[in-house]
């Protein structure tokens, strides 16, 4: 009896922060505008709370490029996230607005195995440094991500450049 309790209680629980995170989405979607991978830096950074430094811009992007996420507004290719259909063979998901996607992927990072990623960010640590963290992460991105930073850090122009690529997605 107890423990069925606590599974209603966690059901329950889960249900209400799927509705927060859904209703915020809602609220927040139409509001977010990104476009390109440079714009949608910023504004995940800008979402999570870390410095928009350099390093964490060209980190992003370079990231989004490694993966060459097909996915609407899933430049990174997540594979869970609210209001999301599927795509992709590997499970990732589309995502029905900017702001659904950007907070799918707060809430991978969010998911407590990225604790040391985040501090990377909040202390704008260089761009190589936490793509090896996000490597040898459970993220599944693996050395792609470290190739591309390496591209970025050798040559600003290149990272400029990808900044412009535009995300799926209708806008």
């Amino acid at each position: 009896s107890t423990q069925s309790t606590w599974g209603l209680h966690s059901r329950m629980k889960l249900a209400g922060t799927a509705f927060l995170l859904l209703s915020l989405a809602f609220l927040v979607g139409p509001a977010v505008a990104w476009g390109t991978y440079g714009s949608w830096a910023n504004s995940f950074l800008g979402l999570i709370g870390t410095s928009t430094c350099q390093s964490n811009q060209n980190l992003f992007i370079a990231w989004a490029t490694s993966v060459g996420g097909e996915c609407d507004n899933n430049p990174l290719n997540i594979t869970q996230g609210p209001s999301s259909r599927p795509c992709g063979w590997l499970s990732q998901r589309n995502f029905t607005s900017e702001g659904v996607g950007l907070l799918g992927i707060q809430q991978v990072l969010g998911d407590g195995h990225y604790e040391n990623i985040i501090q990377a960010l909040n202390g704008c640590e260089p761009a190589s440094y936490i793509a090896k963290l996000i490597a040898e992460s459970p993220w599944g991105t693996g050395d792609g991500i470290i190739d591309a930073v390496e591209q970025c850090d050798s040559n600003q122009a290149t990272c400029d450049e990808w900044a412009n690529i535009p995300v799926p997605g209708p806008l």
